[in-house]
């Protein structure tokens, strides 16, 4: 009998003492909830930034760091004060910029010889080998503007040269001789033929920069014969319309 009633009494004991753990979790648990629920309280509300795009509206939530240290401070518990940190003072260009708590980097407009002058050297040599390329080539010149380099076979352009992230890009406008014709002489609008692009980061690319060079010119002078020959062919029906109104007469 006693050794029921000590069985009885130590399961008794393990019985309590596991809901004391568990209800000890469980307060642990809600203590910590709690606490997490008084800091999101103490925190400003976020501002919004709208940005309006052609397809839907995206919304950009965001705390400025002053008000994120604010919201830091009052949440810790109390402390002794601390020496003050010397104040840093504010970049001129950082103030310009800074726009209720957001920075927005301004964009940098360069000219196309700005941007030349940054290329890295080998980029460089890049750039100078293919223009060098184009420019002895017969009738062919080039011609800085504002924002590009443009290489020309006469009145026509061959390539366009931009800078971008320290790397030269060349577009070529070809496109197919027939279509271009069609879309050219019928005056059609929907139809717009994109240009090939080259980006110049090694010799392959150089290479491959000269052979579509090579293909731009090839359909330049194409297009040239093309109408050389269209305007012939207009003079000789001028003609021969001329003869027979004159038999006519």
């Amino acid at each position: 009998m006693d050794a029921v009633i000590l069985v009885l009494c130590i399961a008794l004991t393990l019985v309590t003492v596991v809901a004391l753990i568990s209800g000890g979790l469980k307060l642990k648990q809600s203590v910590k909830d709690l606490n997490a629920e008084t800091l999101k309280e103490t925190l400003p509300k976020p501002n919004v930034l709208l940005v309006q795009q052609k397809e839907g509206k995206v919304r950009i939530a965001y705390l400025t760091e002053g008000a994120a240290e604010e919201a830091a401070v009052a949440a810790a518990p109390a402390a002794e004060p601390a020496s003050p940190a010397p104040a840093e003072e504010p970049d001129s260009a950082s103030e310009e910029e800074l726009q209720d708590g957001v920075l927005i980097p301004k964009a940098e407009r360069l000219t196309y010889e700005e941007r030349y002058a940054r290329l890295p050297e080998e980029n460089r040599k890049l750039l100078d080998e293919f223009v060098a390329y184009i420019e002895g080539k017969e009738d062919c010149e080039t011609c800085i503007r504002t924002s590009a380099l443009l290489c020309r076979y006469k009145k026509s352009q061959v390539a366009k040269v931009s800078i971008r992230r320290d790397f030269a890009i060349l577009s070529f406008p070809i496109a197919n001789p027939e279509l271009g014709r069609l879309v050219r002489e019928e005056k059609i609008k929907s139809v717009k033929m994109q240009p090939a692009t080259v980006k110049l980061a090694d010799e392959n690319d150089l290479a491959l920069a000269k052979q579509t060079a090579d293909i731009a010119l090839d359909y330049l002078k194409g297009e040239e014969e093309y109408k050389l020959e269209k305007r012939k062919e207009a003079r000789r029906e001028a003609a021969r319309r001329k003869r027979e109104e004159g038999e006519e007469s």
